[in-house]
């Protein structure tokens, strides 16, 4: 029998859920300070929008481009967003 609800692997960093956005941030923080590209993205989007931690835009533009220089495209795209002045920052 297949069941409709997807299961998530518990060794999925990316999609495992935490109770608390500041938890949630730390645990991408230090995925990202070991290089994960995808944590590295996490952070900065985090940042950008204030989510477990305060508001820091020009934090997020670090780590954003932590994950660009990876060749992460999402990082690429957003710094792509910003530099443009089509958007300002989420």
């Amino acid at each position: 029998m297949l069941f409709a609800t997807p299961v998530l692997a518990l060794t999925d960093h990316h999609n495992v859920a935490f109770p608390d956005d500041a938890i949630l941030f730390r645990e991408y923080l230090n995925l990202a300070e070991r290089g994960d590209a995808q944590s590295q993205f996490n952070v900065g989007g985090r940042l950008s929008r204030g989510e477990g931690v305060g508001r820091d835009i020009a934090g997020a533009v670090y780590w954003y481009r932590r994950a660009a220089v990876q060749g992460f495209v999402p990082a690429q795209t957003m710094l792509g967003i910003y530099f443009s002045g089509y958007q300002d920052p989420p």
